[in-house]
């Protein structure tokens, strides 16, 4: 065997050059890969290296031409039907959390998670709402998408501050025995979204909701203020009487041309429609298209002073004034009251709860008016 190194020609079966010391190996014919003296086939491909009696070259493993493997069709787009609505969403996210899992532990930060989306749940299906999912440390919910009601954008807004108030307790353990500040923000939108099923229901599909409605909603999740509500000025048109507020100006939103003007939520106001009738009076509208029914009930506090007692129901769909109606009939009866007093010289006693007319009026004279508020989003709660 030919010495690659020096071209020494030595005797069969040497492993390395008798003139040079370089280690003898076989080149192979068909890759040049440089194989052991006593190999017959290449180590790299397979090549018969020596012409032997009775040594042929083994057949090579044919494989099929790229083109002629066969190339599946590619899967049928899904179609994807989905129904456009008008909702309110939720976004909540728990501040730090990513330092608190490096500071904690996995395991810990996931108890911890854990008992803050029970918490947030459980007040996101007291008012009505549905959690569309969890997001780790934060959940996505929405009023109105599947199941819609009247109210919907006070539902959000009252499980907005209902969450905050319901984390204070566990936040408050946390900071006892663990030394963990735990806040929460929370940032509520009303916009529309397209209600629908998305994914391959053979592998994964999930009925959802997209749209410009929870891309604000994230917005303003990420501009609250730790431990706060904050909604877009979408919701607060439509919720305005509700509550009470602190306006934070206006701000700029990433993917929103014009700057959005953004409101605190503080408190629910204790007689929102108090208010709303006052601002009303304050106009100095007339009641229009009621008489008779203005009649009827005027005839039945009448009877009231007469002695006589029964029950009247007012019903209606939201908006046609039932009450304005029983307002006006009240402020009739505070008027008519005022002015028979004035002309005997008795004193009148209306106001808050009740109010006394004189003798001369007729009947007893004293009628008391109480008022009571059933809210839709109580019906689970006992007693409400």
């Amino acid at each position: 065997m030919k010495c690659p190194h020096c071209g020494f020609d030595n005797p069969p079966g040497m492993k390395f050059c008798g003139m040079c010391g370089t280690r003898l190996a076989r080149a192979c014919p068909a890759c040049s890969f440089a194989n052991p003296p006593d190999f017959r086939f290449c180590g790299q491909c397979g090549r018969l290296l020596i012409q032997e009696p009775g040594l042929t070259q083994p057949p090579q493993p044919q494989f099929p031409v790229e083109a002629e493997v066969p190339t599946p069709p590619p899967p049928a787009p899904v179609q994807l039907e989905g129904e456009r609505r008008r909702a309110t969403v939720i976004l909540t996210d728990v501040r730090g959390s990513t330092d608190l899992l490096e500071q904690i532990g996995s395991e810990a930060w996931v108890d911890i998670m854990n008992r803050v989306l029970h918490i947030l749940e459980s007040e996101v299906y007291r008012f009505g709402g549905e959690v569309d999912q969890f997001r780790g440390d934060g959940l996505v919910a929405f009023f109105g998408a599947r199941s819609a009601h009247e109210d919907d954008p006070e539902r959000a807004v009252l499980a907005g501050l209902a969450m905050q108030t319901a984390i204070k307790p566990y936040a408050a353990e946390l900071a006892e025995q663990e030394d963990i500040d735990l806040q929460l923000r929370v940032g509520i939108n009303t916009g529309e979204v397209i209600v629908a099923s998305v994914g391959d229901s053979r592998q994964h599909s999930e009925d959802t909701a997209m749209g410009a409605g929870p891309a604000l909603a994230a917005r303003m999740e990420t501009a609250a203020e730790p431990g706060t509500v904050l909604i877009s000025e979408n919701t607060y048109r439509l919720v305005e009487s509700q509550f009470e507020w602190e306006p934070l100006g206006e701000i700029t939103v990433k993917g929103v041309s014009q700057p959005v003007a953004i409101y605190r939520p503080l408190a629910p106001r204790a007689d929102s429609e108090r208010l709303h009738r006052l601002q009303t009076y304050g106009l100095s509208i007339s009641l229009i298209g009621r008489e008779a029914e203005f009649r009827t009930l005027k005839g039945c506090v009448e009877d009231l002073y007469d002695g006589r007692g029964g029950i009247i129901m007012v019903t209606g769909d939201k908006g046609l004034g039932k009450s304005f109606l029983v307002a006006e009939a009240r402020h009739h009866f505070a008027r008519h009251g005022a002015l028979l007093a004035e002309a005997h010289g008795t004193p009148l006693r209306f106001g808050g709860a009740g109010g006394e007319l004189p003798p001369e009026a007729g009947g007893a004279g004293e009628v008391t008016w109480l008022r009571g508020r059933c809210r839709s989003y109580d019906q689970s709660w006992p007693y409400s």
